[in-house]
């Protein structure tokens, strides 16, 4: 088992999610970085059903997003190849209501 493997497995274990490892590495999710990408409108495509298991898998990617924003991490890139980043992104300032572009400020 790579190292980012066993990380991904001990960190289930850890939760005491280690039952979905199998699971979650079907659908590519092999990694704590993969598994940081999940919302909760995935756990089912992952299978997790349990309403107790859905709760400590949302409690375990909290913290480790908030561990990773401590220690100044950039580990929020995802791992999955092929698969579209599952974070949502902000749009972008023009499409804002009441934005105006830099040109249009800087000319009037």
């Amino acid at each position: 088992m790579a190292a980012q493997s066993q990380a991904f497995a001990d960190t289930l274990r850890r939760a005491d999610l280690q039952g979905y490892y199998s699971t979650m590495s079907s659908f590519g999710v092999n990694s704590v970085d993969a598994l940081l990408q999940l919302t909760m409108q995935d756990y089912s495509a992952v299978g997790v059903h349990s309403m107790e298991d859905r709760k400590r898998l949302f409690q375990l990617i909290q913290t480790l997003k908030s561990e990773a924003s401590n220690q100044g991490s950039s580990r929020f890139v995802d791992s999955r190849p092929g698969l579209p980043s599952m974070l949502p992104r902000p749009p972008p300032v023009s499409s804002l209501p009441g934005s105006q572009s830099f040109s249009t400020l800087s000319a009037g």
